[in-house]
Parts: structure tokens; sequence; C-alpha cells
């Protein structure tokens, strides 16, 4: 690696991968990334929160009546909710 002081850098001589990601986190978080990350292919998945933590919600906020509300909600089918709830022995 070639060692160049933090001070002589600017967003635009970053390559452009690092210059998206500095101006969405900033200039100090790519480089504490960058020597996480370096070198590595990372995808990041569609989904933000676990299978557990989203199940759980959804048997959470369901009041018996709502099953269009949380689909919309947690982008899935109404047919999937179902199939969560029951999983959970939720009476449908």
């Amino acid at each position: 690696m070639i060692k160049i002081q933090d001070n002589d850098i600017k967003i635009s001589n970053l390559a452009e991968v690092y210059k998206d990601f500095a101006e969405l986190i900033g200039y100090e978080n790519v480089i504490v990334l960058y020597h996480y990350m370096g070198g590595q292919q990372v995808s990041f998945p569609k989904k933000l929160y676990s299978k557990e933590y989203i199940d759980n919600e959804i048997c959470r906020l369901y009041n018996g009546n709502n099953i269009k509300q949380l689909a919309k909600k947690f982008n899935y089918t109404d047919c999937h909710i179902y199939r969560i709830l029951k999983r959970y022995k939720y009476e449908i």
C-alpha cells in the first residue's frame, strides 16, 4: 500500500466506489472501511433486518385483522404473512 498523508487526499482523488461511500458516510469512515474490508468483495442484502426479527415484529404487530397492512409494511405478500403467523401458531 502506498502511504500518503491523509491531509493530502481529496475525495475527488479516491477510486469511484470510495468516492460514493465518502459522500455518504464521510472520508474518515471510508478510511476505516478500506482498512477493514479493502480487497474483499462485499454485497449488501436487500433486507436490512434478520428474518427472525421481522417474523417477531409481524407477530408482535398482528392484531387479528391487519394482514394486508403488515404485508405492505414489510413488503411481503399476504400469503407470506399468513405463513409466518401460522408458523408461530397464531389463530388466523
